[in-house]
């Protein structure tokens, strides 16, 4: 970023900038996985060493949220490849079925943003 020209272009250093963010917070959830990892081995170990069965839930509590993140990133990882940061246009027709279809394909379009929100794209609607 600090190389000469590098802000010259906004469309390639945009592209830059997304890719760095992507990569950093691929770091640090690997970073976060392995700190969880590191923790819930220790949970064992004490519940081990002071032989106490309440450990149990609160180590089970942890690993399925370890297992949750974990997942997520797998799939996140399995899905990355070399068009998937491409842009992705998703149509909705409500047709034949009057209100209860147009009803159902606004859920749908609500349910579709929400998603792209929380997963941090951008959205536009072209008609």
């Amino acid at each position: 970023m600090e190389a000469p020209g590098f802000w010259d272009n906004p469309e390639r250093s945009n592209l830059k900038m997304k890719e760095l963010k992507n990569l950093k917070d691929t770091v640090a959830e690997c970073n976060g996985l392995q700190m969880q990892l590191e923790d819930i081995l220790t949970l064992i170990e004490m519940g081990y060493e002071e032989n106490d069965e309440e450990m149990v839930g609160e180590i089970r509590q942890e690993l399925d949220e370890f297992i949750r993140v974990f997942e997520e990133l797998r799939i996140s990882t399995l899905l990355s490849g070399e068009y998937d940061k491409d842009n992705a246009i998703l149509k909705l027709n409500a047709g034949a079925g009057g209100t209860e279809s147009c009803d159902w394909c606004s859920m749908l379009y609500r349910m579709y943003t929400r998603w792209a929100e929380r997963k941090g794209f951008s959205i536009e609607v072209l008609d």
